[in-house]
């Protein structure tokens, strides 16, 4: 009995590589252009106190949510291998991300304040920056299909806040009225993809693990006969 409990430990104890999980990690990195604008929408200042002098109270600013639409990537696992887990991740840009950018006399509003003279709007240089903060809401998840795990995402919703900026060549008088402004920013993301699953034992393996099962079962018999 000493002997058949000293052959189940041995044949537990007898390591088989490829046994163990192991996992698959793709990586992806891309970015989406985006064109932003504010059109109208915000207050350039009415010409008060000092005929002529403008009060630049503001910047166009962004505030926008833009869907991107994705490609879903996918990895092929070992045949034989067995599923075990997946997960997406998507990472976007933690800091600002600062594109092309112009500003632009809107609608004027309300009276001049001298109506014998003429209303004469400000205007900005053609170049100038887009300055926006991004924010990656990300819904979505993973599908498996046999030994093929893809990722299941629909699109990619990106929250873009910030302003428009360009300088001011003219500052016009007389005027009051709204800026607007249009922009161009490329923002930056990364998709990962890891599969988790338990691949089959090497061919390697399972002959060297039947090797030492045949060998301690002559041991065995030896003992027996002994």
């Amino acid at each position: 009995m000493r002997i058949t409990w000293m052959f189940v430990a041995a044949a537990l104890s007898f390591p088989v590589h490829g046994a163990l999980a192991d996992s698959i990690q793709l990586t992806v990195h891309s970015s989406a252009t985006i064109d932003v604008s504010s059109p109208n929408d915000n207050f350039f200042g009415q010409y008060d106190r000092v005929q002529g002098q403008p009060s630049l109270n503001d910047h166009p600013s962004i505030s926008t949510n833009v869907l991107i639409p994705f490609s879903n990537v996918s990895v092929l696992l070992p045949a034989g291998s067995v599923f075990e887990d997946a997960s997406v991740g998507i990472a976007g840009p933690s800091t600002h991300v600062i594109g092309t950018g112009h500003e632009f006399a809107g609608a004027p509003f309300g009276t001049v304040i001298n109506h014998s003279l003429p209303s004469v709007a400000p205007t900005f240089s053609t170049t100038g920056i887009s300055d926006a903060t991004v924010d990656l809401l990300f819904l979505g998840g993973t599908s498996v299909n046999g030994e093929k795990v893809s990722t299941n995402i629909q699109d990619l919703n990106f929250l873009l806040t910030g302003f428009i900026q360009s300088a001011l060549l003219n500052p016009g008088s007389n005027w009051a009225g709204y800026l607007g402004g249009s922009g161009q920013v490329v923002i930056p993301y990364t998709v990962q993809l890891t599969v988790d699953y338990s691949p089959v034992p090497e061919p390697s393996s399972l002959a060297l693990f039947g090797i030492g099962l045949l060998g301690l079962s002559g041991v065995v018999r030896r003992k027996l006969r002994s």
